[in-house]
């Protein structure tokens, strides 16, 4: 496994965690071996489970416990846990089956060497590219990615705006950009900056505005500003979909994550 696939990983899990250590009703226990998010809100996107290194037999007790953490809350089936190529995944699938949990959902983690960014002639006219500087950026943020899930989430913009001081604060490792059309917003990407590698994610448009180039424009603006500013490599996590789309940018599928739910889910 080479050294940006493992950094890859240490990204994501330490992206779970950013904004839930500053909720005052979230539980993170973050060790080596095993990372459990609470963010203290009822959705599995921000409640997570990660970074898992325990053997199915002799970590038995500690697994079950994570679960259990979760499914004795009142919505017991609103987290997720995520298997990495060096997380668990082929070790911890039948462990988890047995224990209640089924497969979701399954992504490739895609990385692309910045040295290797050539992208000229995205310009979209009238769209102005901004990174969020203060809360009403958040807002904005959250309010269009909420949207863009289905159903909407409806906690979304509280997770995001509860945690809006520690996201614009200078030198934060989380970067959020917005794009606007004549003052609305319609498109929006998130970085994620930690152990030499930019994690990318919530690369979303306003569904009733696609095909007009609004969301690439936002991934290829948050790419460069990670070039900018010395990154040497990206990630991002593609599904079945997106895959291509990133293959032609230059990414290259450097492993694969599995997200586990409760089976009542």
């Amino acid at each position: 496994m080479s050294a940006a696939a493992k950094a890859m990983e240490a990204n994501l899990w330490d992206h779970f965690a950013f904004l839930a250590k500053g909720r005052k009703d979230a539980v993170v226990q973050d060790t080596p071996d095993l990372l459990l998010v609470d963010s203290g809100l009822p959705s599995d996107h921000f409640n997570k489970i990660g970074r898992c290194a325990l053997h199915p037999r002799f970590g038995a007790a500690r697994i079950e416990a994570a679960i259990n953490h979760f499914r004795q809350k009142s919505t017991p089936s609103a987290f997720t846990w995520t298997l990495g190529t060096l997380s668990g995944r082929g070790a911890l699938d039948a462990t988890l089956t047995e224990l209640g949990m089924t497969p979701a959902n399954q992504t490739w983690g895609m990385i692309l060497p910045l040295k290797d960014l050539r992208l000229s002639g995205n310009a979209v006219d009238g769209l102005d590219i901004k990174q969020v500087s203060n809360k009403q950026g958040v807002t904005d943020f959250a309010g269009l990615v909420s949207g863009a899930i289905k159903p909407p989430n409806p906690h979304l913009v509280d997770f995001y705006t509860d945690a809006s001081i520690a996201i614009v604060t200078p030198n934060a490792p989380m970067k959020l950009y917005v794009g606007y059309v004549d003052g609305k917003a319609v498109a929006t990407a998130e970085t994620y900056y930690a152990h030499g590698v930019v994690g990318l994610s919530n690369i979303v448009a306003d569904a009733a505005l696609s095909g007009k180039g609004y969301a690439p424009a936002l991934l290829i603006a948050a790419l460069r500003d990670a070039k900018r500013t010395g990154q040497t490599t990206a990630f991002v996590q593609a599904d079945a979909a997106s895959k291509p789309i990133y293959e032609r940018i230059g990414f290259k599928a450097a492993g694969q994550f599995t997200d586990y739910r409760l089976a009542s889910h």
